[in-house]
């Protein structure tokens, strides 16, 4: 099968996944850690939401540069015998990492389920218990998803990108490069409500107290959910908008767990992450061209890192570090390097500039392109894009 990108909903989504280019994205990782000091970290984590962006870097650092054993949760679907699927990008970056674990005499173990349902919590509580690796010490919440059933009631809830009053922005077809124009109507508070309870901090709680109450959990453990605070010109989505609501909801969240967890010496508390191409992330009015001018600036400046980057610099620095940056609010704060005044001084000043005629000069829209395909195994060099590729091979199926 020869695979090619193949894109939809209107050139945000790309439905194919190269497993050789996944395998790719995988391995840079796992070598940008192997290049960076290591740390004392846990010796066995559990990851929600591992198969990509900030849940599959977290996964790679923490077994490359703690030495740990990870369990990461993600509906990693793959390809079916006698379909011309290609199987998603969360399951050939879940085997190559699992595979290169193993190498490493480490262990990813992948539990596809649905973050969401008491049945995966229990799935993990027995898999934690029946395993001499110990328990858990260090959980980490990495999940951004459009809907959520809830386990209580069965209703089923759907966040919403849109903000408390009309939003206007630009935005980039991934497909063709052109700049459109995207607008949202102002949420209602039903979906305000929705959003929360997909986005906010409710599913992490419940994952801790189960966890808590069920004995496996070490003393010591540490808990962190990711979460994205963003520049004042998106606050109308971040600060103002249904996402901002659930994001204060998960940051009020770490605040009830951490009270939970440290009276024995655990923490809980939200890392605020810098800005990067992810699967959710490009749906957000804006977003790409914010992104495509920041990553610009920030190479200008020297300080722009990759995902895998970041992530280690929180986790070897900061949640199981002592170079800390803490805000008033309790968040950790890798992202101050996109916040920081010369950074955001240019970007804003760059935005407003932007056209169809200079998108290419003014912005590194190449490299945000070139990032999204990547999320999906394409624009790899060193791999022939013509070649057929024996999927069910790969599988084993």
């Amino acid at each position: 099968m020869i695979i090619a990108p193949e894109f939809s909903h209107g050139g945000f989504v790309i439905s194919t996944a190269h497993p050789l280019g996944c395998f790719k994205n995988v391995d840079v990782q796992i070598d940008a850690v192997l290049g960076l000091p290591g740390y004392a970290g846990p010796k066995r984590a559990l990851v929600l939401g591992a198969s990509s962006g900030y849940g599959l870097a977290t996964a790679i650092s923490l077994i490359f540069g703690a030495g740990a054993d990870v369990i990461g949760i993600a509906l990693a679907r793959g390809p079916v015998s006698g379909e011309t699927s290609t199987g998603s990008a969360d399951y050939w970056n879940c085997r190559r990492l699992q595979q290169r674990a193993a190498e490493q005499g480490r262990t990813f173990t992948l539990v596809p389920v649905d973050v969401f349902s008491d049945s995966a919590r229990q799935r993990i509580i027995d898999l934690v218990r029946s395993d001499a690796g110990g328990p858990l010490d260090a959980v980490i919440y990495s999940i951004a998803s459009s809907r959520r059933i809830d386990p209580k009631t069965g209703q089923t809830w759907y966040s919403t990108l849109k903000g408390m009053r009309r939003i206007e922005g630009p935005t980039i077809n991934m497909e063709n490069g052109q700049l459109q124009t995207q607008v949202l109507e102002p949420a209602t508070t039903e979906e305000l409500e929705a959003t929360v309870k997909v986005m906010g901090g409710e599913d992490w709680q419940l994952w801790i107290e189960a966890l808590n109450a069920a004995g496996v959990l070490s003393p010591r453990c540490k808990t962190t959910a990711y979460t994205y605070i963003g520049p004042p010109l998106m606050h109308d989505i971040y600060t103002l908008g249904a996402l901002g609501h659930a994001k204060r909801h998960l940051e009020k969240t770490a605040d009830t767990l951490h009270d939970l967890l440290s009276g024995r010496g655990g923490e809980a508390v939200s890392s605020s992450m810098k800005a990067i191409v992810s699967k959710a992330s490009i749906f957000i009015p804006t977003y790409p061209v914010y992104g495509s001018v920041l990553f610009k600036v920030m190479k200008q400046l020297g300080s722009h890192e990759s995902t895998i980057e970041h992530t280690h610099r929180l986790l070897s620095t900061m949640l199981f570090g002592t170079a800390r940056e803490v805000d008033p609010q309790r968040r950790l704060r890798p992202d101050s390097r996109e916040m920081a005044g010369a950074v955001q001084d240019k970007v804003s000043a760059m935005m407003p500039l932007v056209t169809q005629h200079n998108l290419t000069e003014l912005t590194d829209f190449e490299f945000f392109r070139q990032e999204f395909l990547q999320t999906s195994g394409f624009a790899f060099g060193g791999i022939d894009y013509g070649q057929d590729v024996d999927v069910p091979g790969l599988a084993g199926i």
